[in-house]
C-alpha cells in the first residue's frame, strides 16, 4: 500500500514537473510566435507591395525597351543603392570608427557590383590623340563624365554640377610640363594653387606668398596606366573561379587588364572614345564605391565635410594628361583630373568666366533618367524584399524547431497524465478491495510484490536507457571528433588539390603554348623549305663551291708562305748587293782621286820630259793596248709576285788604234745616275782634249782614262770614256 502511494506521489510530481515545462516552453513559444506572425504580416505586406516593385520593374523595362529601340544610342547610368545612402546618413555626424569602414565597404560593394559600363561599338572606331586632344573630344568626355556624377547627385538630392573646362585643361597641361609622377607624389598641389591664383580662384598660400605643396582645394585625381583597363565584375568572377587563391572583393579593386590596340596606336598615344569613356566611368565608380576611403566621394557628391558645396553652384570639368616619361616600372601614367570649383571659391568672376559652361543636355534624355531612377528603385525594393525573405526563412526554421520541442513535451505530458490516471485507478481499486475484501490482503501483497518487481524492472530499464544514452553520447562525441578530423583532412586535401589544379592549369597552358609554338615553327620551317627549295639547293651547291674555294685558298696560302720565304731570301741577297755597290762606289771615288793625283804628277813631269820621247812612249803604249769586249748581264729579282730589272751597262768596244769612247753611265733599278766624281773627270777630259797636244803626257792621261773606263765596264757599272779619236802622226 505504501509502495503504491509512493508511486502515485512520484507520478504526481512528474505530472506537475511536466506541466511546468510545458508552461515554460509555451511562454517561450508565444513571443516567438508573435514575432513570426509580425514578420509574416510584413512579408505579406511586402508581397502586397510587390505591386510597387512590379510597377517599378515595368517602368524600368519600358524605359529600357525605348532605349534599346535606338540601336545607335548607348546610355550609361550610375545608380546609388539605398543602403549606401542610409550608411552615409548614419555616419554623417558621428566619428568614423572601425564599424564605419566595415559598413561603408559593404554598402560600396553593392554599388560596385550593380554599376557597369555599357560599351558603344561605333565609338571604338573614333580614335583620340591624347597628346593633342581636340576641343570637341574634350567636351564630349566632359558631358559624359559630368552627367554620371549628376545622376548620383540627383539621387541624393544635391544640386547638379555645371562645367568649366579651361582651368581643368591648364592643370592637365601643367602635369605634363612638370613630368609629374602622380603614383608617387599624388597631387601637383603647388601647380594647382598657382593656376588657381591665375584664374581668380582662392588658393592655398603661405604668408610669404609661396604656394602650398601639400594642400589644394579643387582636384580629385585618378591615375591609370595607359594601355590598361579595369575588368568587369563578370571577368573578376571568372578569374576567381579559375584561380581560387584570388579574393573576389579585394582583387575586384586591384586588378587591371591590357587591351588590344596596336603598338603604333600605343606609341602615338591614340585611344578610342569608347575606352576613354570607360576609364572616366570607372574613375567616378571608384571615387564613390571605393573599398577603403570615401573622401573623394564626399568631394564630388557633397555629402559630409564638403556639404556646404551642395548649396549654390559648383563648376566642374574633367581633363586628361599623359606623363611624358615612364615610371620606375616602365609604365606610362594616364591621369584623369576631376576638378570641382564651388561658387564660394571664385574670387574674380571676370578672370574665372562663370558663364563658360558646357551645356549638359545632349547625353541624357528623359527616358534615360527615368530608367536610372526606376532601376535604383527596383534595386532597393528587391534588396529589401530579399532581406525580409531571409529573416522570415530564419524565423520559420526557428519556429519549426520550437514546434517540434513543444510537440515532444506535449506527448510527454500526455503519457505522464495517462500514467497518473492509471495509478489513480489502481489506488482506488486497491482501496475498494481493502475495504470490501480484507482477506485479499495477501493478494494485494502479491500484487505489491509484482508492482515492486515491475518497479525494479522499470528502474533497470531506466538504468539501461541511461547507459544506452551514455553510449550514444560517447558514440556521438567520437563520431563528431572523427568528423572534425575528416573535415580538417579534407580541407587540407582540398587546399592541396586547388594548388595542384592551379599548377596543372598553368602547366597545361604553358604546354599548349609550347605545342602551339612548336607547330607554328614546324609549319613555318616546312613552308620555308618548300618555298625556298631552289635557294637551299643553291646553298648546298655554294657550300660545295665554298669548300673547293677554301681548299684552293689554303693551297694558295701555303704557296704564298713559300713565296714569302723565297722573297725574304732574295731580299737578303739584294741587301748584300746593295752593300757591294756601296763598296764599289767607294772604290770609284778612290780611283778618281788617284787619277787626279796621277794627272797632277803627269803635269809636273811635262817640263822635264821631251815631247817626242813621251809621244813615242805613249804611242808604244797605245800600240800595246788591246781592249777586250765586255757585256753586262741582266739580273732579275722576284719580289712578292713582281719583277724588276737592272739595265745592262753600255758595251765598250775598241778598234785597232782607234777607239770610240762614250760618256760614263751608272744604271741601277732602271734609273741612270752619273756620279759626281765621274762627271768631274769627264769634264776635265773634255776640257783638255782641245788644249793638249796630240802627243806627250796628255796622251798618257787619255790612256789612263781609257783603262779606268774599261775597268769600270768590266764590273757592269758603266764606262769612263772620251769622245776624241786618237790620230797617229
Amino acid at each position: 500500500m505504501n509502495k503504491t502511494n509512493e508511486e502515485i506521489s512520484k507520478t504526481q510530481g512528474q505530472v506537475e514537473q511536466a506541466q511546468k515545462t510545458y508552461d515554460t516552453v509555451n511562454k517561450e513559444y508565444q513571443p516567438v510566435k508573435a514575432e513570426l506572425d509580425k514578420q509574416a504580416k510584413e512579408a505579406q505586406a511586402a508581397q502586397e507591395n510587390a505591386k510597387e516593385l512590379q510597377a517599378a520593374q515595368n517602368k524600368m523595362n519600358a524605359a529600357k525597351a525605348e532605349l534599346d529601340a535606338d540601336k545607335d544610342a548607348v546610355v550609361n547610368t550610375m545608380v546609388m543603392p539605398q543602403v549606401y545612402k542610409d550608411t552615409v546618413k548614419k555616419w554623417l555626424t558621428k566619428d568614423h570608427t572601425d564599424d564605419y569602414y566595415k559598413e561603408m565597404e559593404a554598402a560600396s560593394w553593392i554599388g560596385w557590383t550593380q554599376n557597369e559600363y555599357k560599351h558603344n561599338e561605333a565609338e571604338k572606331n573614333h580614335m583620340v590623340d591624347l597628346k593633342h586632344m581636340s576641343r570637341a573630344d574634350q567636351i564630349e568626355l566632359n558631358k559624359f563624365g559630368i552627367d554620371l556624377i549628376n545622376q548620383l547627385r540627383t539621387q541624393i538630392g544635391v544640386d547638379p554640377w555645371e562645367s568649366a573646362l579651361d582651368f581643368a585643361n591648364a592643370i592637365a597641361d601643367r602635369y605634363v610640363k612638370d613630368d609629374w609622377d602622380s603614383n608617387t607624389d599624388e597631387h601637383d598641389s603647388e601647380a594647382i594653387n598657382e593656376l588657381a591664383h591665375q584664374y581668380g580662384l582662392q588658393s592655398a598660400m603661405h604668408r610669404d606668398g609661396s604656394f602650398s605643396k601639400s594642400n589644394q582645394y579643387y582636384e580629385n585625381l585618378m591615375t591609370y596606366s595607359f594601355g590598361h583597363t579595369e575588368p568587369t565584375y563578370a571577368q573578376i568572377q571568372q578569374m576567381v573561379k579559375d584561380y581560387p587563391q584570388l579574393d573576389l572583393h579585394t582583387d575586384a579593386y586591384n586588378t587591371t587588364l591590357t587591351y588590344g590596340h596596336s603598338q603604333t596606336d600605343y606609341n602615338n598615344r591614340l585611344d578610342d572614345m569608347d575606352h576613354l569613356k570607360n576609364q572616366v566611368y570607372n574613375a567616378v565608380k571608384r571615387f564613390v564605391f571605393n573599398n577603403d576611403e570615401w573622401l573623394h566621394a564626399d568631394s564630388i557628391l557633397s555629402q559630409s565635410w564638403a556639404s556646404n558645396n551642395a548649396r549654390g553652384k559648383n563648376y566642374e570639368a574633367i581633363s586628361m594628361s599623359l606623363r611624358p616619361t615612364s615610371d620606375q616600372l616602365g609604365l606610362d601614367n594616364m591621369d584623369i583630373h576631376v576638378i570641382n570649383i564651388p561658387e564660394s571659391m571664385v574670387l574674380d568672376s571676370k578672370v574665372f568666366n562663370v558663364n563658360a559652361n558646357i551645356p549638359l543636355d545632349s547625353n541624357k534624355s528623359d527616358v534615360a533618367k527615368q530608367y536610372s531612377e526606376s532601376l535604383a528603385q527596383v534595386n532597393d525594393l528587391t534588396a529589401k524584399k530579399a532581406n525580409l525573405d531571409s529573416q522570415i526563412n530564419g524565423l520559420t526554421n526557428d519556429i519549426k524547431g520550437l514546434n517540434t520541442r513543444i510537440s515532444d513535451l506535449t506527448k510527454s505530458i500526455s503519457d505522464t497524465n495517462k500514467t497518473l490516471a492509471d495509478a489513480k485507478a489502481t489506488k482506488a481499486d486497491a482501496d475498494k478491495k481493502i475495504v470490501v475484501l480484507p482477506g485479499h490482503v495477501q493478494e494485494l501483497k502479491d500484487k505489491q510484490a509484482s508492482l515492486d518487481k515491475a518497479q525494479s524492472k522499470a528502474e533497470a530499464d531506466l538504468a539501461t536507457y541511461q547507459a544506452k544514452n551514455k553510449d550514444l553520447l560517447a558514440q556521438f562525441n567520437a563520431a563528431k571528433s572523427n568528423l572534425d578530423k575528416a573535415i580538417s583532412e579534407l580541407s587540407a586535401i582540398s587546399s592541396r588539390l586547388d594548388e595542384l589544379k592551379a599548377k596543372l592549369s598553368t602547366a597545361k597552358t604553358t604546354k599548349e603554348q609550347a605545342d602551339a609554338n612548336l607547330a607554328k615553327a614546324k609549319a613555318a620551317y616546312d613552308e620555308y623549305v618548300s618555298t625556298h627549295k631552289d635557294v637551299i639547293d643553291n646553298l648546298n651547291k655554294a657550300n660545295s663551291e665554298l669548300a673547293d674555294k677554301t681548299k684552293a685558298y689554303n693551297e694558295a696560302k701555303e704557296d704564298a708562305a713559300k713565296t714569302d720565304k723565297e722573297y725574304q731570301a732574295a731580299q737578303d741577297e739584294l741587301t748584300k748587293l746593295n752593300n757591294h755597290i756601296e763598296d764599289l762606289t767607294t772604290a770609284i771615288t778612290n780611283y778618281e782621286s788617284k787619277i787626279k793625283q796621277l794627272n797632277t804628277t803627269i803635269n809636273k813631269q811635262k817640263a822635264d820630259q821631251k815631247r817626242a820621247a813621251l809621244d813615242a812612249q805613249i804611242n808604244k803604249a797605245l800600240d800595246n793596248v788591246s781592249a777586250p769586249k765586255h757585256t753586262a748581264t741582266t739580273t732579275t729579282s722576284v719580289q712578292a709576285g713582281t719583277s724588276s730589272s737592272v739595265a745592262p751597262a753600255r758595251t765598250v768596244s775598241t778598234t785597232q788604234r782607234s777607239e770610240v769612247l762614250t760618256n760614263s753611265v751608272v744604271r741601277s733599278n732602271n734609273a741612270s745616275v752619273l756620279s759626281p766624281q765621274t762627271k768631274k773627270l769627264v769634264a776635265q777630259a773634255n776640257a783638255s782634249k782641245n788644249s793638249l797636244p796630240q802627243t806627250g803626257a796628255n796622251d798618257k792621261l787619255s790612256v789612263f782614262a781609257a783603262l779606268a773606263g774599261l775597268s769600270l765596264a768590266s764590273l757592269g757599272l758603266g764606262s769612263l770614256v772620251s769622245d776624241k779619236k786618237r790620230k797617229r802622226n
